[in-house]
């Protein structure tokens, strides 16, 4: 019984990417009948979306002999756990090329320098093109073993080995200065997520002519540039240098476009999820669905976290139809709701609750209230809501607002003391938190008509900005600026 759960655990928490590598792996062996039976159950699995023991049986039997279920269930995840092992050996570059010295190693113990000399030669020039010097120092020490059995009576062989320690030298030193840069890339990523306001211009500003200084005699790599610009992009959204960001994520955008085959995927979609929110606040509509377009294709791809995009993908989206105040496509819509109940979709149950969150707030931001109170009750009713930072805040203050315009002024009056507990709790209602808070409290005491509503919205979206002195906190109350927004765009 225990076997049977973690398998279904097992089964459902593997990516659609190596769900296929899976099929195809084994359909190689497809002609035995053993394969086909376990792949049945493999399918039989999959089948079962909500864990239930007895269902399962039912399946599981229908497909294996009740005899031999333990006996299915053990082969089917050895062949899971053996695909995936191959799966990620394929994924991993650095397991390449540490088989691959395990190889010349091997080679040279056997004596068969010819073979060593040039496997590790030509793991060299690949390791000095793409820029990656790990375990470069061995591959020269090989090459350099090769000058006593393949260079003896060569005249020439004592200059081969002092070009090799040359080489040798000239990338150690270029290790060097790309360990000091990285260095310097992770003192600012823990300045970045350190929290702390104190300083963090001037340290910024030093650690960023430290790291200018660094590279000035080595010219910085491919990679080392993105993670410069990222980096830089990440420190400028904590000094709230709206102007600067957008100029760098769009020099980012740029870069990562021009030398796409050098980034992952991953790192393709996180530029692109930020240079849409560049665009958003620009309202550059066309090149917004163009980057939206971009975004959607490099999901479609092979060897991506997918679903972690597919989130930041449709919440994008539902920012733009809420900036600009326009109706989903009912085929969008309908997607966002499938993701906000589908794990396969998007796994983490917190990013489902934000977008679901979300959904109800873009409702509510072009006055839907119906839906959007349909959607809310179904949230906090149906879904563990934990406070989670700003978009708690948000949501939470907008289902108060909602409830009040929707005449369910108990309702409203308890919900808010409710989430006003929660905030209290988790220590999220520091000033200026706890005055919007106070705004909301005046606002659902007082007579609903056009003047409070208004009154409330402008005293909000004030605040709001206040809080919002950076691009990452405004990300998360996007939607309680959007609102006020309207509302007072509305009463002009």
């Amino acid at each position: 019984m225990k076997e049977e759960n973690n398998l279904y655990h097992l089964i459902h928490d593997l990516s659609n990417n190596e769900k296929r590598f899976f099929y195809s792996y084994t359909s190689v062996f497809s002609h035995s009948t053993k394969i086909k039976n376990y792949i049945k159950l493999f399918d039989t699995y999959l089948s079962v979306k909500k864990f239930n023991r007895e269902v399962l049986n039912q399946k599981i039997t229908a497909v294996v002999s009740s005899g031999n279920v333990n006996a299915a269930n053990k082969y089917l995840k050895e062949r899971i756990l053996e695909s995936l092992k191959v799966f990620n050996k394929n994924q991993s570059k650095q397991s390449q090329d540490l088989e691959e010295i395990s190889i010349i190693q091997m080679l040279k113990e056997r004596g068969n320098y010819k073979s060593v000399f040039k496997r590790s030669k030509r793991l060299v020039r690949k390791k000095l093109k793409n820029d990656n010097l790990e375990h470069i120092d061995i591959l020269y020490n090989f090459l350099h073993d090769c000058r006593l059995p393949l260079f003896t009576n060569d005249s020439n062989g004592f200059e081969y080995s002092k070009t090799i320690r040359k080489d040798q030298l000239k990338a150690i030193e270029h290790r060097r200065t790309t360990l000091k840069i990285d260095l310097i890339f992770e003192e600012l990523r823990c300045l970045h997520y350190s929290g702390e306001d104190k300083n963090l211009e001037s340290q910024t500003a030093k650690l960023l002519k430290e790291l200018e200084e660094t590279a000035e005699d080595t010219e910085l790599s491919i990679n080392q540039k993105y993670k410069y610009l990222n980096v830089k992009y990440m420190l400028l959204c904590d000094l709230g240098v709206f102007e600067e960001t957008h100029k760098l994520i769009e020099e980012l955008y740029v870069f990562v476009s021009a030398n796409g085959s050098y980034f992952s995927y991953n790192n393709k979609c996180q530029v692109y999820v930020n240079f849409l929110k560049c665009l958003l606040e620009k309202n550059e509509k066309e090149k917004f669905f163009e980057v939206l377009n971009e975004l959607k294709s490099t999901l479609q791809q092979p060897g991506i976290h997918q679903r972690n995009y597919t989130y930041w993908y449709y919440l994008r989206y539902l920012d733009y139809s809420a900036s600009n105040f326009v109706e989903l496509p009912t085929n969008v819509h309908n997607e966002i709701k499938q993701c906000c109940d589908n794990k396969d979709l998007i796994p983490s149950e917190t990013q489902q609750v934000s977008l679901s969150l979300r959904l109800a707030s873009y409702h509510f931001i072009i006055f839907n209230y119906e839906q959007s109170l349909e959607l809310f009750d179904e949230i906090y009713l149906q879904k563990i809501v934990k406070p989670h930072n700003y978009e708690f805040l948000s949501s939470s203050i907008i289902y108060s607002i909602l409830l009040h315009l929707t005449n369910n002024e108990s309702l409203a009056k308890s919900r808010y003391q409710l989430f006003r507990r929660k905030l209290k709790r988790e220590g999220l209602l520091k000033s200026p938190l706890d005055k919007i808070f106070d705004i909301v409290s005046t606002f659902i005491h007082s007579e609903l008509n056009h003047g409070s509503v208004l009154a409330c919205s402008q005293s909000i979206f004030a605040l709001t900005k206040e809080i919002s002195s950076s691009p990452v906190i405004e990300d998360k109350l996007y939607s309680l600026l959007c609102w006020t927004n309207h509302i007072q765009n509305k009463s002009t």
